[in-house]
């Protein structure tokens, strides 16, 4: 994250700053498990998306490391290409390739047969799973890890500061929280919402980071 920023032509400051906000947000992640490798798989196709398209093939490993970071960089692409026609004659083939990935990935888990994830591949069970997992994390438990992150990492992305036009980072960037506790709700189970949705803070530490360096310098 320290070096994207830097590449962005951004201060030490807001570099330091950026990476220290990656460190934290992996706190809120199931970070003894494969979380933090997630982030890091993100973190890397991030630095990528000023990149020729042809390196966005990454994504098709990175698939069978951790689904969610083809999900999540899916997502993100389909909200910009949707979002903006700049972006989408930019970025069309990465969001091309990433639902290719995607398509790889489930492709191979229907022929496997994987256990474990039947859930995910059944639509019909898509609406029990997203009104069973709004009940369950109406609890404590729910608001400590589901409910807490997410609106945490909302409101900084809300107080962020952008400069427009962006390439990499952009305000419309906000819309992929929402989604992800959507798609949380809908293709986890129990208390998931708060961790995958702070799975997606490459996209949005370097703008938070903006802010409070400025804050400080103003201080």
């Amino acid at each position: 994250m320290f070096r994207i920023t830097e590449n962005a032509q951004k201060t030490t400051l807001i570099a330091v700053i950026s990476a220290v906000i990656i460190y934290v947000s992996c706190w809120f992640t199931q970070i003894e498990g494969i979380d933090t490798v997630t982030i890091l798989g993100i973190l890397l196709v991030v630095s990528l998306l000023e990149k020729h398209d042809f390196n966005f093939l990454v994504l098709i490993p990175l698939a069978f490391v951790n689904e969610k970071i083809v999900i999540i960089m899916f997502l993100f692409l389909l909200i910009r290409c949707s979002t903006s026609m700049v972006d989408f004659k930019r970025l069309r083939i990465k969001l091309v390739i990433a639902g290719s990935a995607m398509l790889v990935y489930f492709g191979a888990i229907v022929l496997i047969h994987a256990k474990g994830n039947a859930y995910q591949l059944t639509p019909l069970g898509y609406l029990p799973n997203f009104i069973n997992n709004v009940l369950v994390n109406l609890s404590l438990k729910g608001i400590l890890l589901s409910w807490a992150p997410s609106f945490l990492l909302l409101g900084l992305v809300l107080m962020a500061r952008y400069e427009e036009p962006s390439g990499v980072f952009s305000r419309r960037d906000i819309i992929l929280i929402p989604t992800l506790m959507v798609v949380a709700l809908t293709l986890t189970e129990d208390f998931q919402v708060g961790r995958i949705v702070m799975m997606s803070i490459p996209f949005f530490a370097m703008p938070i980071a903006e802010q409070i360096s400025r804050w400080i310098l103003l201080s």
